[in-house]
């Protein structure tokens, strides 16, 4: 998962990355943003190599922003691996993406479709292992009824602050009256 910002909105979206598409020189990213606990919403930019990693781009050439769409489609139909390469488009299985994603939500939408069609096209070309859809999901929540870290410090510091203001003002007092 990672993050992206709409340039509009300026929202910040949790974003499941599909995969990587190559096509003559350019390098696409597709993507899926979950809409709701069925449906998610599927995205394609394209990707510039940067300092840190790739960065996504929205600008699209004339007509490349139609074939993406078409080839979208022929994933989600699960077209053979073989046909989509006959026809010049590769996979990138791993995309190193730079932390600061922005995209434009309504230049790069696809399709929307139910998630589990994603995760079997996910399953059909490669990109990921049955087995990562099986393990576990690990939630961390905080445990309300423990004491946070450094609790007994904090009370001791705060009881000597209170010594040490009494003692204060008792000799403060003994000063002025005695």
């Amino acid at each position: 998962m990672v993050e992206l910002v709409d340039r509009n909105s300026n929202h910040k979206m949790m974003a499941m990355i599909i995969g990587g598409l190559q096509y003559q020189d350019s390098s696409y990213l597709i993507y899926s943003i979950r809409r709701d606990q069925e449906m998610a919403n599927i995205f394609v930019s394209k990707m510039l190599k940067g300092s840190l990693g790739y960065v996504i781009e929205n600008d699209f050439d004339n007509g490349e922003r139609e074939v993406l769409d078409g080839i979208i489609k022929r994933l989600l139909n699960k077209d053979s691996k073989e046909e989509l390469e006959d026809d010049g488009f590769r996979f990138i299985k791993n995309v190193d993406l730079d932390s600061n994603l922005f995209f434009d939500i309504d230049k790069c939408y696809v399709s929307t479709v139910n998630r589990s069609l994603i995760k079997d096209c996910l399953i059909y070309y490669g990109l990921v292992s049955e087995r990562m859809f099986n393990q576990p999901i690990v939630e961390v929540k905080d445990d309300k009824r423990l004491f946070n870290e450094g609790f007994a410090s904090s009370i001791v510091l705060i009881i000597f602050g209170a010594v040490v203001l009494i003692f204060s003002c008792v000799v403060i007092l003994g000063v002025i009256f005695g």
